[in-house]
């Protein structure tokens, strides 16, 4: 007897995969985990990694960069035997520090940007405020 039908995939019941986990053990497992870290805790995790991104924290900076670039694509070396490539290690350490570089000019412009529409309103709600005599 065979697991698999004319087309080569696993029939109802075969014994090699069990298959897709029913949708209600997906729920409660999705449940559990919401209810372990809700969204409103994961944000302020984020914004913590943020601040400490934006200090220069290298594994802070790493995990925002994973996250929104993609972790970089492991190679495997064949040529050097095992040993140590130099040279490696300074080019991450310039790419990061030219990431960490770029993510703070970002954010720096978005606060002078904020500050910028927070000077304009109060401008206008000063202008618009009735005197007080």
């Amino acid at each position: 007897m065979t697991d698999r039908d004319s087309n080569g995939r696993f029939t109802p019941g075969n014994k090699a995969s069990p298959g897709r986990p029913k949708k209600s053990a997906e729920e409660k497992y999705l449940k559990m985990v919401v209810t372990a870290m809700p969204q409103k805790d994961w944000r302020l995790v984020l914004e913590r990694v943020k601040q400490l991104a934006m200090r220069g924290e290298r594994w802070a900076v790493e995990f925002y960069a994973d996250r929104i670039i993609g972790k970089p694509q492991q190679a495997v070396d064949l040529t050097s035997k095992g040993e140590q490539i130099d040279g490696d290690t300074e080019q991450t350490n310039r790419s990061l520090s030219a990431l960490a570089d770029a993510i703070r000019a970002g954010l720096s412009s978005e606060g002078a940007a904020e500050q910028s529409d927070m000077d304009t309103t109060e401008q206008t709600t000063v202008a618009s405020s009735p005197d007080e005599s």
